[in-house]
This record gives structure tokens, sequence and C-alpha cells, in this order.
């Protein structure tokens, strides 16, 4: 029996999507998620991957940006739910210009015996829209929060206490690192001090203790940074006492004011934020450089067809049959004076040559009958024009926004580059002094730089003593995790080993390493496949590490989930790593882990391969929903050409979950 039976994780079991302009064709989606296996399969560059990442977002409120290491749970939710540039970059691309203000997304939530429903906006505001807490949902609201920070507050203190963690920021760890497996495909297995983390929150006994190891961990590394910084001053200051060969002259450099330490670091912060502005304006810059490019060609398309419907409608008129409304025609038939020359009683004669067949200005014998297809084309032109249209109010309001970003981080940046060359002027003795290694004379500038370097030897020693004193308090907590881990083991592993063994068809051996040395302190797993040990991600083909992966999520998930709870394991698969030898054995492996009560939520390819028919083959009808999402959004050329082909997989999976 899981230690960890209190931990309650919750289901999503439904999802509404607001001017969610990804999808088109269907930008209100409005979706029920049953339990078991729900798979949303559709084609290439429909958005699959972007649904799992939508419904993350809507339980923990931000997008991880994949570039950036995990380093602790405070550290990764920090850095991502309270700096939220990534966020609002992966949805800029995804969410059209005038959607931006009305995009939404609400969750319905099940955690054990409670139902909630959030809202969330994808832009705005920071916090939620709406939190409701009861059975019959949409019970009780707080829209008079502005900003949603005091709703968002309420529901990570509701949903943290519910599932019996600590803090909300393990859950958000625990969510986006441990139960998706996304497009990034971060390896769970090979990143340590992500590993680590995992084993705390789903091995450990006691969340507050997970979190305690968290925090000596986090203090143990900024202890040992500063102390490698430190010594990377020393060194700096023992090579600058060894090549002084003058002094910088003067008598005194007591009008410095602040020590030359504070004075590189604020140097180097403001250097640092220059820089960063800098980047901020570039990538500013560029996406209006590519709305301007989008405006131009929409204005000229539009320019375009408006001459073409210009030309179609003057032929239009030219027929015969419309030959009467022809300005000058018209003009002269109302007017009964001549149009060109203004001559008095010339309508009846017009009307005659008219009614004969022939042009009223020159007698030629008009086209018998008009042609029946002028009018339509000229409704697909004005369509067209319409469409155009769109496209250049769409860019013209991104060039709008992107223009006043633009201004704005432009200005910052000026303020910054006059905050850096004010600096340097008020310090530029002291930042000279940092460039040669002295300050006013040989005797004075040797004596402050090895007291100097005396001081800083005394810091890093310091500093060195409080990352082992946190190291031995880390410690005490792994032994107790080991002890844990004992105790799981005879679950745990079982689960792993049978889970990887389903797509591997050979046994896998588990083993727990333990470290204890200062820079690889904490657990780690190592694999042996047929008697060979295999202890890095190149001992291993692509599919073989992804599927692994998936492998430990799912014992993890298995060994935390109460049976009171009905918490889901997010899988966006990775079947291009797959052969063919092996694709029937991830559907057998992800049917498996159905087969305890734990819930799916996956994405798949509506093709010919054997994963999802092997899997509905296992799961049918009872324990598995494939939502076909090739309406969502319009499909490419290719794909329109070859649909037949996405109907004979459909299909073959309908008869699967039917057998």
């Amino acid at each position: 029996m899981s230690p960890r039976s209190s931990m309650v994780f919750p289901r999503v079991s439904r999802l509404k999507l607001k001017a969610f302009s990804l999808y088109n064709l269907q930008p209100n989606l409005d979706i029920e998620i049953p339990r078991g296996v729900f798979c949303l399969a559709g084609a290439n560059g429909l958005g699959k991957s972007t649904f799992l990442a939508a419904v993350n977002f809507g339980l923990t409120g931000f997008i991880p940006d994949p570039s950036k290491p995990y380093r602790s749970t405070e550290e990764y939710y920090e850095l991502h739910r309270k700096k939220l540039d990534f966020t609002e970059t992966f949805f800029s691309g995804r969410i059209a210009e005038f959607d931006r203000d009305d995009a939404e997304i609400t969750l319905d939530v099940c955690v054990g015996d409670e139902r909630v429903r959030i809202t969330r906006g994808i832009f705005t505001p920071p916090g939620l829209i709406e939190f409701s807490q009861n059975k019959a949902l949409c019970v009780r609201t707080h829209r008079e929060d502005a900003d949603g920070l005091e709703i968002e507050r309420e529901f990570q203190k509701w949903i943290t206490k519910r599932i019996g963690l600590e803090k909300f920021e393990q859950f958000a760890f625990l969510q986006h690192m441990v139960l998706t497996f996304d497009e990034s495909r971060h390896l769970l297995m090979w990143d340590r001090a992500a590993l680590n983390e995992a084993l705390f929150l789903a091995i450990g006994t006691d969340p507050q203790r997970a979190a305690q190891a968290t925090r000596l961990r986090q203090e143990m590394n900024k202890a040992g940074s500063r102390a490698r910084n430190i010594q990377f001053q020393v060194n700096n200051v023992a090579q600058r006492l060894n090549i002084i060969h003058e002094t910088l002259g003067g008598d005194s450099d007591n009008d410095i004011g602040l020590n030359l330490d504070e004075i590189r670091a604020r140097y180097e912060s403001l250097e640092d934020l220059v820089q960063a502005q800098q980047q901020k304006l570039n990538l500013k810059q560029g996406e209006l450089r590519d709305f301007e490019l989008a405006r131009a060609k929409a204005s000229a398309k539009w320019s375009g067809l408006r001459e073409e419907y210009n030309r179609a409608f003057s032929l239009h008129l030219s027929q015969r049959s419309k030959i009467e409304h022809h300005p000058i025609v018209a003009a002269t038939l109302s007017e009964d004076q001549c149009a060109v020359c203004g001559t008095d009683g010339v309508s009846r004669a017009v009307q005659k040559r008219t009614d004969q067949g022939l042009c009223p200005l020159c007698g030629t014998h008009l086209p018998e009958s008009s042609d029946p297809d002028s009018f339509a084309l000229l409704q697909s032109i004005d369509k067209n024009i319409a469409i155009a249209k769109a496209d250049l109010d769409t860019a013209t309001a991104a060039m709008t926004r992107l223009l006043h970003e633009e201004d704005a981080a432009s200005t910052k940046l000026e303020a910054l580059q006059a905050e850096l060359q004010q600096f340097e002027a008020a310090n530029r003795k002291a930042l000279l002094a940092l460039e040669t290694g002295g300050i006013s004379s040989v005797g004075d500038t040797l004596t402050r730089l090895r007291d100097e370097r005396r001081e800083l030897l005394a810091q890093r020693k310091e500093k060195y003593a409080e990352r082992d004193a946190k190291l031995q308090e880390l410690l005490k907590l792994q032994d107790e995790l080991k002890k844990d881990y004992a105790v799981a083991e005879n679950e745990f592993v079982p689960l792993l080993q049978d889970l990887a063994r389903a797509f591997l068809g050979v046994d896998l051996i588990v083993r727990a390493i333990v470290s204890e040395g200062v820079t690889t302190v904490g657990f780690s797993l190592e694999l042996e496949m047929k008697g060979s040990t295999r202890r890095g991600t190149f001992q291993l083909s692509e599919s073989q590490r992804f599927f692994l992966d998936i492998a430990l999520r799912m014992a993890l998930a298995q060994y935390m989930f109460s049976k009171e709870g009905e918490g889901a394991l997010f899988v966006d698969t990775p079947e291009g790593s797959l052969d063919i030898a092996y694709e029937a054995r991830a559907g057998e492996m992800f049917a498996k882990f159905t087969e305890g009560g734990a819930h799916l939520i996956m994405t798949a390819n509506i093709n010919t391969s054997q994963l999802l028919r092997r899997l509905a083959l296992v799961c049918r009808r009872e324990r598995m929903t494939v939502h076909r999402m090739t309406s969502w959004t319009e499909l490419s050329d290719v794909q329109i050409a070859e649909e037949t082909l996405f109907e004979r997989a459909y299909d073959a999976i309908e008869e699967a979950l039917e057998s």
C-alpha cells in the first residue's frame, strides 16, 4: 500500500475554450473529458500539443519555457508564473490579434468528491477570472477582484490542501514536470534535480519535508555559488597583485564612495539590464517587421482584388442586358439630354438603338445574351476582398499594438542606457581602478589588494561552511527518503518494470543510486537491460528514451494517485520516434497504465500505425474515448487531397473500440 495514499490529484472533466482562434473552425470549444483514456486524434499541425498546453495553463497559470533548466520548485514557479514572457509569446502565435481580449479557458475539475470550475484569461487578467466551488458549480464567484489575484490565491490554497501538498509550487512542478510529457520531450529520468524532487514528493511521506529539502538544496547551491564567485574574485585579486607595475597616480581615492565589489556588481547588473532590454526591443522590432510585411502583402492583395472587381463590374455592365445601367446611357435616358455633347431630346433615339441591340454611341451590335457567370464572378471576388480586408485590419491592429510596445521598450532602453552612462561618469575612477588593479600608489594598491584577498578568503571559508552545514541537513532528509524508498520499492519498481516490459518486451532492472557529494547529492535511477547498464541517454534509442521516460511518469503517477482521486497523466505521444515493431507495444503500455483506474489524456495522429488500434482493442469503448479534431481547423491542401486516408484510419480505430 502506498504511504502517500492521502494524495488526491485533480482530474479535468470538461474544457471550454473561448475565442481560441488557432482552431478557426471551432474557436469556442466545449468538450467533455470522460474517465479512462481520452485521445485527441488529428493530423499534423492542427494544434494537438497546444491543447495539452492550454489545459496545463488553465490549471497552473503558465506555460513552461523548455529552454530553462529546472533547479527548484520555487525558482521554477517564480521564473514561469511571475515572469510570463514565454507564456504570452506561446499564445501570441495561436490567438488572433482581435481575439486577445476575449480568449479564455474554463476547466471543470474533480478532486475526490469535490468539483470546481476555474476560468482564466489567456492574456488578461494575470489571475483567475472565476473560481466556483460546489458540486453544483458556479455557486461562488469573485468577479469584483479586478486582477483575479485574490481568486487565484483562494484556488491555490484550496487545491494544494485538497491534494495533500505543502505548496502550490509543488503541484505546478508535478503537473508540468512529472504528469505531462509534452512536445518539449523533456526527459525526467535523466534530469537529476527534477527526478530527485519528483521522488521526494511521490515516494516521500511528508510534503513539508520535501519542501524543506528543496529549500535546503536551494540554500546549499546558493552558498556554493557564492563561494565560487568569491574564489573567482580571489583569483582576480591574485592576478592583479602579480601584474601591478604602476599606480593610478593622485593622492587619494576616498571619493569613490562605494567599495569596488559593490561598484562592480552594480555596473554588471546595469549592463545586464541594458542587454536584456535591447534583446526585448529587438524582438518587438522583429515582430513589427513581420506584421509590416503581412500588412503590405494584405494591402497589395486587397488593392489588386478591388481593381479586379472594377474590371469585372465594367464587363458585367457592358453586356446587352445591362447596357442601360451604364452611367452615360442612364444619365442620357433620365435627363433626355446627351451626357456626352449636351443635345436635348435624344432619349427616344438612344432607347431605340438599345432595344435594337445596338450600342447607342457607336451603333455596334451588342452580344445577344449576357454571361450568366459574370455575377457569380463578382460575388467570388467580393468574398475574397472581405477576407483580404480582414487580414489587412488584423495586421494593422497588430502593428498598432506593437508600435506602442516598441515605443515603451525603446523608452525603457534609453532610460537604462542613461542610467548606465551616469553611473560610469559618477564612478569613472573606481571603474578604472577595477580595470588596472591600482588606486593611488603601488604601496596603497598592494596593501588594499592583500587586505581584500584576506577578506575574500574569510568569506569563501564562511560560505563553504554554510554550504556544508546545509548539505548535512539535506543528507538527513535524504536518509529519510531512502527509508521511504525502501518501503516503496516493492510497489513502485514493479510498476515501472511492468510498464517498461510492456513496451520493451524484455525485463528491465531498476536501481536507485544515492549520491552524497556536494554537486551530486540526491537520488537517480540506473537502468539495466539484457545485462547491460544504461547510464546515459546515448545508450538507448530515441523511442526507448521517450517511452521509458513515459513509463517512469506512469509509475510515479500510479504510485502517487490515491484511490479516492482521479488524477490523470498528459501525454503528447511521440509517435514519430517509433518503428513499426514498437507501435503496438506502446499502445499496450498505455492500456496497462489505465488498468488500475488511472486516467490518460493523450494526443495522437490519425494514421495507419498500430498504437491507437492496439490501445483501442485493449481498452474498448468502456475505457477509451477518441475525439477527432480534424474539424477544428482547416486542413492543408495535401491533407484535404488525402482525406479518405484519414477516414479509413479513423474507421479502423472505431472498429477496434467496438470489437
